[in-house]
């Protein structure tokens, strides 16, 4: 995904392996298929500092010290709590804010869970019982990483002897700790993802198998469609690979790079081989590999109403308008 926000003094942005963005007050977030935020001031530089609202109850002001505050709101938009420090971790559900202590020794920090409608605590959660773990890194240690829940309000933890398992927001354990490596996979079926032997396997929060898949490193949902045919990314070795809803790959790529796809009308890909951060060669293919726009741009935006903005490589002010289909409606334009 991309942005162009030419009166913020810049005109392109884009971080591959972006499952989408949020515009703020002050920047943009952009949210990774990997889970992690990549925050952009104004003027598109990466920062730790901005002002914006998570959904519609969790406020995030800076004060006068530079520091973050983060006040919390029920559903009635009445104030339930105002942390001071930029120490947190704040995650919203559609019922309950979950908040994750980063401050001081594992002994003393906690996972708090407020309900929405009532901003009563529902839960506290002592961290050295469910230090946060959403990390493949057996080695890693028992630190945070951050909190991710599925829409049931389930989570991976780590106990303290390095193993994780999976609870919900009052301390049941749903999934007894048995495994070094453990990771949500789709936060609306509760799929887990885990790894014995090198093999990579999908499971349920019950522990059994969906599917083992081998060669990669880890997968998470890339489509809140469920009509999409692409379901899932794969990861391996820094690319993407597109699966179905059944894990399976799409099609065999034969040298292509999975960018990202446009509902089930097209595939953005790249070359596989290239390893270049700027200026990679992209085109779109269809979802038997027929090349539908050959790669020829280095960048595309989706514009809305089924339009894709596509760059050339060779000049980057040079572009064509074209359908997800690649029947281009509009080129040279400047």
């Amino acid at each position: 995904h991309s942005i162009a926000a030419p009166e913020n003094n810049f005109e392109y942005i884009d971080f591959p392996g972006t499952e989408y963005f949020t515009e703020l007050k002050d920047g943009y977030v952009f949210h990774m298929l990997d889970g992690r935020d990549i925050y952009l001031d104004e003027n598109g530089d990466i920062t730790d500092d901005i002002v914006g609202v998570t959904g519609q109850n969790v406020f995030y002001f800076k004060n006068s010290e530079n520091e973050y505050e983060i006040n919390l709101y029920n559903n009635s938009n009445k104030l339930i709590d105002t942390l001071s420090s930029n120490m947190y971790d704040v995650s919203e559900k559609n019922d309950y804010i979950a908040v994750l202590d980063k401050e001081g020794s594992t002994e003393n920090r906690e996972i708090k869970f407020y309900s929405k409608k009532t901003g009563e605590v529902l839960s506290h959660l002592p961290f050295k019982n469910y230090g946060i773990s959403n990390t493949y890194d057996e080695n890693s240690g028992y630190d945070i990483a951050y909190l991710q829940l599925s829409k049931s309000g389930l989570f991976v933890f780590k106990n303290p002897e390095g193993l994780c398992g999976i609870s919900d927001i009052y301390g049941n354990i749903i999934l007894q700790p048995k495994y070094k490596m453990l990771s949500l996979c789709d936060f609306e079926k509760d799929y887990y993802t885990i790894k014995n032997d090198g093999i990579l396997s999908v499971i349920n929060e019950k522990g059994e198998v969906i599917k083992k898949v081998g060669g990669f490193s880890n997968i998470s949902r890339c489509s809140e469609n469920e009509e999409d045919i692409i379901r899932y990314c794969a990861f391996n070795e820094g690319k993407l690979y597109p699966l179905d809803k059944n894990f399976n790959l799409v099609f065999n790529f034969n040298g292509l790079e999975y960018r990202r796809n446009y509902g089930n009308d097209s595939i953005l890909v790249s070359r596989a081989d290239d390893n270049s951060v700027y200026d990679t060669p992209m085109g779109l293919v269809d979802f038997n590999g027929k090349t539908l726009l050959p790669m020829r741009y280095s960048s595309f935006e989706d514009i809305g109403g089924g339009l894709i903005k596509a760059h050339q490589l060779d000049n980057y002010y040079h572009f064509i308008i074209t359908d997800r289909k690649g029947n281009i409606l509009a080129q040279d334009c400047d």
